[in-house]
């Protein structure tokens, strides 16, 4: 694919030239100067030099600088440069692109922006070039082409945005060319990795005078570029496994299922565009493998070729168009899709004499044979010139991709029905894939286990955790095959359909007896550990076409590597296997205790919602040397609301399983877990098909697999309440209750930590019912008047042996290992710490929302996540037990939400809600993209988080003495009298190592004694390698301290411990490459934290903050309202780890940490505190008095902001940031009932007999039931997903309670956008002692809106209370 990068080089090469094209003559003697010197020199002449002259888009008019210029165009022309760039967020190379584009348009006397064609110059000019509306997401100028200057020495391109006025340290778009220019600098350096590609394109572009010319390529180094949708697995299990749980319809995954085509036309243009690198086309033909086999396949069957019509489909360079034309075809049809690589096959043929000169028809001197058609195949039918079913052989290279990497079969599959002539050949014509089990050396763990004689372990295992949710493309050594090898799917090219391209298929894997090198420490010999399944392919030009030479090409582990790596799937836990195996071991199957014989593999290779991606999903079942079957995942098994609410189910989920689960496998016939109080249902070990079954049973409501969800990972309380200090002498917290119970679902807790000490707290309420379970390191104790209960749940491999009726329980404890629970619950509920600190910073008191609110934990988690069934099972527990809010800061990733009635969050939650409970929830880490919310269910509390008024800073001090502000969190011992060694890390690239892993500091990219003893510069522009990775690498590498500069900064500082760190913006990673290109010896130092209070502005949307809309509707606004989650102080376990330097090496009661994981419990204390004081206001009212109440301007009294410094919408905050004690008083509320959630699933979708299992009542459906009536359901905000400009005003409904004064007349306002009509029917409400509710309408009518989405708000006013109803409407 096309990188950044290499879009960045080419840019960055053409501004260096311009800025220094005076002292390229100079070039030689500028070796010899001191590069101080030099850079006197160039500032000297950049000074003595005059302004350049600008020249006008539209006339000959010349300015002295881009806001003069861009003035007159938008005064004389109609052309507002600014306001372009602002509407469409354009960056420096869009602005670039859309300049040339413009050159180009007048150029040719044509409009910009409509298109027109004018006669003349002068009808040009007097043409209003007034903006069209952008047709979906297409941008006309967003094109490759348009990065080549349309002018030679086009000044305005290189200084279009030295006038921006928002330019700011921590990263300005005015900077970001300055950036790449610096960045060049070391670019330059290593020219054997970067610039091989461009080498390459200028010898592919040579004239070839002499006719055809056979070129060998070489290549340095092989990259994979690869497409994949990225799809959860666990285990090995997808998600997406079996389509039988949703009930709405048969999809499970909910990613991006609703594409426009204009999506569809954007994601082609990019996925040809990626393809218009030189490197990849270098890749594919120095891959000896391939291109042997395909040449071979044609110059070696000349009956096959010879006079034939060939169409090679997807040529890009024209490779095998040429050795088609070599083997005397007497007409060639090239057809790429990507505009430059036709260009480049078009010359490429034209060079070698083999052009077909002329239009296809013509009575022309034809010498060549090659024509290159530039267009999607799809896109060819009314071509003229290429008739149906008249091409004699079909080629392409799309077909050895055999769908593992990219959907891209189908276009193939198109040309040989539309053009193959019957009984034409197809090459290749078979595809053949294979599946193997992968031992421990096939993963990165013995990497990270002893690098350079460190152990960094801990690396190897977050990479396998990552691995294990996603299937990866990398290399197999043939050495880590520890199963036999089996085939999955064998296709026939010229027979199969489109829909065969979708399929499922099982292999049954069974260990080698060669795989000692994958055992692990201390396993016995005999057994083997499989860690995954890698899939590969072989493609074959069978005798059936190449009659004379047969061939086969494969990608296998087994034979020489080709630029097509492997598929790997790995699993989220290893498994046992072993060929001989005791059948007396009755552990559990796949462990040390009982070693699978086999393993079941089920996989499934579909085509995704998303275009142009693939989903691939797995399923597994072990099998005992006894036949016992061990599968994952388990299964959850839905069925609804409980009867009673007192009994248990246990025997009849038994008796329903036993029907199932054949005698011969009873091992199988026991519950994982059991749900009998609030909702009925289990977990447990069940083949597909067995769920499948279970799923039509007239009382179960849903069956999906067991998903594993993921953490979310003190001033913050004074924070919230300094904007609404006027309200404390009215509502003192003396007043409030001390029995509100919080049951924190999460990693367990501390109990030692002072954050739950009891003094000071009264007896436990009565209403308790719950328990304090004990285990080896936590007594019954460890519980007291503040932690009142504590839970702990066994893992899924539960076993049961022979003659039990129940499983064996593993053993376990509540005590918090992890550190996320103990610091949710101290957020939510602590009590007053005085002098706390982490290691001294952020010091005061903390404390929770509601200090004298009781704490009971549930822990349902661990570091590798938590399972679905067990938070099931937790939520029961709680609600059972008798708390009041139920605070859960979990999710799963927002890549791989599944429907409603799959989620066991939302289930629970659902329940809870229907007892009077109701729960809080993180709306995950996965921002700053859209449709990236998580626990969007409107029974939940979903929650964004936000900063604070305290920022974490370090300073960086240059040789040059000037010092620069960066975050951190870092106790650096480093002193200003020191400085050390100061290097980028492309400086320190290890040998045959690309230049971007290098400047990223991915692992192994640098070189350990170019490394030791400095302080290393790193760039954050490596998405999938975290900032504790680049500080572990660096580290380990003996550097002294890392400078990691970041485009779009984070917002939550990073802590490093004592190891020295700070993370600077673009303006100032500029400033400091400029410093080390300036010198020959650059230095530096990094200072420890210093802590900022009354930081400005705040609070700010954090840019991990999951945004709205939600992916399963967006009729119902989500995240519901903002809380602070960036630098949070709160108590955590006493544990230093591994790789974190601890200052005095001594552990801390306290820590900071970040995620809406922090935020999630504020909005349950904000929650807890508001019930405290009004112990009779049910929850909706609570939740509707946090969101109405909400703020939306920051610390400086303007509008929230996000952390680019745009102004803050609705689908970042929810309704804004919470202002608990303005909450205590809003006036009027709006309580969404049981009724409008059980409406809300008409409307979805649902059948009523399953929404009445859910509810265990008699409700009745509206005859009416479609999505866009979920916007009427009574919620605090309106959503309005989707609302034509065509159809009209859209009603929706809203009834509001009076929770202040008696007797009060509120009077409504409204504030909308421009051309969004809103109108609120009556406009005013009149409340008695009588009248405690009114209801109102409100109509939109979007025919003059903007498209996309209109955000506003709905004001009620009475005199002193201000109730505001946000809204959210998309206008299509």
């Amino acid at each position: 694919m096309a990188t950044h990068r290499g879009v960045e080089e080419k840019l960055t090469d053409a501004k260096v030239n311009l800025i220094r094209h005076s002292s390229d003559s100079e070039e030689d003697e500028v070796e010899d100067q001191n590069w101080d010197d030099w850079e006197v020199e160039d500032n000297a002449e950049e000074e003595q030099g005059s302004n350049p002259q600008l020249r006008c888009l539209f006339c000959e008019s010349h300015y002295n600088s881009s806001s003069s210029l861009f003035e007159h165009c938008a005064s004389v022309h109609h052309f507002d440069f600014y306001g372009i760039k602002k509407a469409y967020s354009l960056d420096f190379y869009r602005c670039f692109k859309l300049i040339n584009y413009i050159r180009c348009q007048t150029a040719t006397n044509k409009c910009w922006s409509w298109g027109k064609m004018c006669d003349s110059k002068e009808e040009l000019l007097n043409h209003l070039h007034e903006e069209r509306p952008s047709e979906g997401s297409f941008l006309p100028w967003d094109d490759e082409k348009y990065l080549n200057p349309f002018l030679q020495d086009d000044a305005l391109l290189y200084s279009f945005d030295e006038d921006d006025e928002y330019e700011d340290e921590d990263g300005a778009p005015g900077d970001s060319e300055e950036l790449a220019i610096h960045l060049s600098q070391f670019e330059r350096i290593n020219i054997d990795d970067e610039g091989s590609s461009d080498r390459y394109a200028s010898e592919l572009m040579k004239p070839c005078a002499n006719g055809p010319k056979e070129v060998q390529f070489t290549v340095n180094e092989s990259t994979n570029h690869v497409k994949s949708s990225g799809r959860l697995v666990e285990n090995g299990v997808s998600t997406v496994a079996n389509g039988m749980s949703s009930l709405r319809n048969t999809e499970n995954i909910v990613s991006s299922s609703k594409i426009a085509a204009s999506e569809i036309t954007n994601i082609n243009k990019k996925y040809f565009g990626s393809y218009s690198s030189f490197g990849i086309h270098r890749d594919m033909i120095s891959d000896k493998v391939r291109t042997d086999a395909y040449r071979q396949a044609i110059l070696e069957n000349p009956s096959l070729l010879r006079g034939s019509v060939v169409m090679d489909v997807g040529c890009g360079t024209g490779i095998l168009s040429l050795f088609a034309a070599q083997a005397g075809a007497a007409r060639v049809i090239a057809i790429e899709a990507s505009e430059k690589m036709a260009e480049v096959a078009t010359q490429v043929a034209k060079d070698n004499g083999l052009l077909r000169n002329g239009l296809p028809g013509e009575d022309s001197q034809c010498n060549g044979v090659i024509e290159v058609v530039k267009g999607m195949v799809e896109e060819l039918p009314n071509a003229d010139h290429i008739k149906p079913h008249s091409v004699d052989v079909l080629l392409s290279e799309w077909m050895g991709y055999c769908l593992l990497y990219e959907s891209m079969l189908s276009s193939v599959l198109f040309a040989r029905d539309r053009w193959l002539k019957p009984g034409g050949a197809i090459l290749p014509d078979t595809a053949t894939m294979f599946a193997a089990g992968f031992g421990r050396g096939g993963t990165s763990i013995p990497f990270w286990e002893d690098v350079y004689g460190f152990n960094m372990s801990c690396i190897g295992r977050e990479v396998v955790e990552d691995a294990a949710r996603v299937p990866i493309v990398d290399v197999i050594d043939s050495c880590n095959i520890v199963t036999t090898t089996k085939v999955l799917q064998s296709f026939d090219l010229a027979t199969m359909q489109p829909k065969q391209m979708d399929f499922t298929a099982e292999v049954e894997l069974e260990p080698n007896s060669y795989a000692a090198l994958n055992h692990p420490a201390g396993s016995k010999s005999e057994t083997t550990w499989c860690y995954g399944v890698v899939l590969w392919f072989d493609t074959g030009f069978s005798e059936r076409f190449c009659t004379e030479k047969p061939v086969n090409l494969s990608t296998s582990p087994y034979g020489p590597s080709t630029h097509w790596s492997q598929t790997i799937l790995t699993f989220r836990e290893p498994i046992a296997m072993a060929s001989k195996v005791d059948a007396e071991k009755l552990g559990v199957v796949g462990t040390v205790d009982c070693p699978a014989v086999r393993v079941h593999s089920r996989i499934s290779i579909v085509r995704a919602a998303q275009h142009r991606s693939i989903d691939i999903s797995m399923e597994l079942t072990g099998i005992g040397p006894d036949g016992r079957k061990r599968s994952w995942p388990p299964y959850i098994v839905y069925m609804g609301s409980s009867s009673n609410g007192n009994g248990r189910d246990d025997l009849s989920h038994l008796q329903l399983l036993s029907s199932l689960i054949p005698s011969e496998e009873s091992e199988r016939k026991f519950l994982l877990n059991s749900y009998d109080h609030a909702f009925k249902g289990f977990s447990a070990i069940l083949t597909e098909n067995e769920a499948s079954i279970l799923s039509g049973y007239d009382e179960v409501v849903s069956v999906f697999p067991d998903p594993v969800l993921k953490l979310h990972t003190t001033r913050s309380w004074d924070f919230l309440e300094a904007a609404d200090s006027k309200f404390g002498s009215r509502f003192p917290y003396e007043r409030s209750s001390s029995d509100v119970i919080i049951g924190i679902i999460d990693t367990g807790i501390w109990p030692e930590s002072p954050s739950f000490d009891d003094h000071h707290i009264s007896k436990i309420p009565s209403k308790w019912k719950g328990v304090c379970m004990e285990g080896s390191d936590f007594k019954k104790s460890n519980c007291n008047r503040k932690l009142i209960g504590a839970r702990f749940y066994s893992n899924r491999d539960i076993s049961k042996k022979r003659n039990e009726t129940s499983p064996t329980q593993s053993r376990g404890s509540p005590r918090d290992f992890v550190g996320h629970g103990t610091h949710t619950a101290s957020t939510a509920g602590g009590v007053p710490v005085a002098n706390a600190s982490c290691y001294g910073l952020a010091r005061g008191t903390a404390r929770g929302g509601l200090p004298s609110a009781r704490i009971a934990s549930y822990k349902a988690c661990t570091l590798d996540g938590c399972a679905g069934s067990v938070i099931l099972k937790a939520i029961d527990d709680a609600i059972k037990d008798g708390v009041d809010i139920i605070s859960i800061s979990i999710g799963v990733s927002s890549i791989f939400q599944s429907d409603f009635l799959s989620d066991p969050i939302a289930i629970g939650a659902f329940h809870a809600e229907q007892m009077g409970v109701p729960v809080v929830c993180s709306g995950g880490n996965d921002g700053p993209d859209p449709y990236t919310i998580v626990n969007s269910a409107p029974w939940i509390f979903t929650v964004a988080a936000s900063s604070i008024d305290r920022d974490f800073q370090s300073t960086v001090v240059l040789g040059n003495n000037k010092s620069y502000k960066g975050s951190a969190i870092s106790f650096s011992p480093l002193t200003l009298g020191k400085r050390y060694p100061l290097a980028f890390g492309e400086e320190a690239a290890a040998e045959f190592t690309a230049a971007s892993d290098a400047r990223n500091c991915i692992p192994g990219s640098l070189d350990p004694k170019k490394v030791a003893g400095k302080i290393m510069v790193c760039m954050n522009d490596e998405p999938n390698v975290s900032r504790r990775i680049k500080k572990l690498v660096v580290e380990d590498a003996k550097a002294e301290g890392v400078i990691i500069i970041d485009g779009e900064r984070e917002a939550s500082p990073f802590d490093s411990g004592t190891y020295p760190f700070a993370e600077v913006g673009q303006t100032v990673g500029s400033k400091i490459l400029r410093y080390i290109n300036s010198t020959r010896n650059p230095t530096a130092t990094i200072l420890p934290t210093a802590e900022i209070r009354n930081f400005k502005p705040a609070p700010v949307v954090a840019s991990f903050s999951s945004r709205g809309p939600g992916a399963l509707t967006e009729n119902i606004l989500k995240p519901d309202i903002m809380a602070p989650g960036v630098a949070i102080l709160a108590a955590v376990i006493p544990k230093i780890e591994a790789f974190y330097g601890a200052p005095g090496n001594k552990s801390s009661l306290f820590s900071i940490k970040s995620g809406t994981s922090m935020a999630c419990p504020h909005v349950t204390g904000a929650m807890a505190f508001i019930k405290s004081v009004h112990p009779h206001w049910t929850f909706s009212l609570i939740k509707s008095a946090l969101i109405t109440t909400a703020s939306v301007s920051n610390n400086i009294g303007k509008t929230l902001t996000n952390t680019s410094d745009s102004s803050a919408n609705p689908h970042q905050v929810g309704a804004g940031e919470i202002r608990p004690i303005k909450a205590l008083d809003p006036g009027l509320a709006f309580d969404t009932t049981i009724d409008d959630h059980l409406r809300f699933l008409c409307y979805y979708g649902y059948k009523q007999a399953r929404i009445r299992s859910m509810s265990n009542t008699n409700f009745t459906c509206p005859k009416r039931s479609t999505e866009e009536l979920i916007s009427s359901i009574n919620y605090p905000t309106i959503s309005i997903g989707r609302l034509s400009q065509h159809e009209g005003p859209r009603k929706v409904k809203r009834i509001a309670t009076n929770v202040g004064s008696t007797n009060a007349t509120y009077v409504c306002s409204v504030n909308a956008p421009p051309g969004l009509v809103v109108n609120v029917v009556p406009t005013r409400l009149v409340f008695t002692q009588s009248v405690r509710r009114a209801s109102f309408k409100v109509f939109f009518d979007g025919k003059q809106a903007s498209k996309g989405y209109n955000f506003g708000d709905i004001r009620w006013f009475d005199g002193s209370h201000v109730v505001r109803i946000v809204f959210a409407v998309n206008i299509e």
